[in-house]
């Protein structure tokens, strides 16, 4: 391996090194609320807990953790709708953890549906914006390689092929999980006993029961109501009221 393809894999992976270091998502320290939520939680009081929960999340809304719980006191609160509500957002924060996708992909099989784009197995490792600076740094990393093919005709391919495959790799990578979303379910049926309608009223006729935890696609808003669709299939029209939007 010449000296200009070591130093630029070198660079490429401190620099990638470095980007997970700073983008790690942890838990952040909530204090006293979040004890006094546990205890409720290891009490039972499932709902009181959830309850405080809440509040947590809005004042430390980037704490994985936080979310995690929520959605386990909602869950034991009798609520599985918001509980994957809450744990999609934990997922959001934190895409490797494997207790959120665990308890996502129980509540998934359950239901019957998936809620996310089949691209989603590639791309869910990472957070849209990891993507979006991985694909950045490759940029900047084969801006460098170019300039420095052009100032010295010379120097070996290596570096520049290497500068190329990564560009291809994470900008790629930045594309599909760019898809991913705008294809993938943004909104969860939180109230029970509820069918998507033919139309947008009260007495439009039921099509289909979906239960609460369903991932659900909403394709367009007319006032109150909302057109959905699960696992890309349109299925009908919803109450804004029913569905815990992204």
């Amino acid at each position: 391996m010449n000296q200009g393809l070591r130093t630029t894999f070198r660079g490429a992976w401190l620099g990638m090194v470095l980007l997970m270091t700073l983008l790690r998502v942890n838990g952040l320290s909530a204090g006293q609320p979040a004890s006094d939520a546990g205890k409720l939680f290891m009490l039972g009081r499932y709902a009181e807990a959830a309850t405080m929960m809440d509040g947590l999340v809005r004042t430390n809304p980037h704490s994985a953790d936080l979310w995690f719980n929520l959605g386990q006191a909602r869950a034991q609160a009798g609520e599985p709708g918001r509980a994957v509500a809450a744990w999609r957002q934990a997922q959001r924060l934190a895409p490797r953890d494997a207790g959120i996708r665990k308890a996502l992909s129980q509540v998934r099989e359950k239901i019957g549906t998936t809620g996310v784009h089949p691209l989603g197995w590639a791309t869910g490792w990472l957070r849209d914006e990891e993507w979006a600076l991985l694909a950045i740094g490759a940029s900047v990393g084969l801006g460098v390689a170019m300039i420095r093919r052009r100032l010295s005709p010379s120097a070996g391919s290596g570096s520049l092929a290497l500068a190329v495959t990564l560009q291809l790799l994470f900008g790629g990578g930045w594309v599909a999980a760019l898809t991913v979303r705008h294809f993938s379910a943004n909104a969860v049926v939180v109230q029970r006993d509820v069918s998507a309608v033919q139309a947008p009223v009260p007495e439009a006729k039921a099509i289909r029961p979906l239960p609460p935890g369903t991932e659900v696609r909403v394709l367009r808003a007319h006032g109150e109501w909302m057109e959905v669709a699960v696992d890309g299939s349109r299925v009908g029209w919803m109450p804004r009221s029913t569905l815990a939007v992204d």
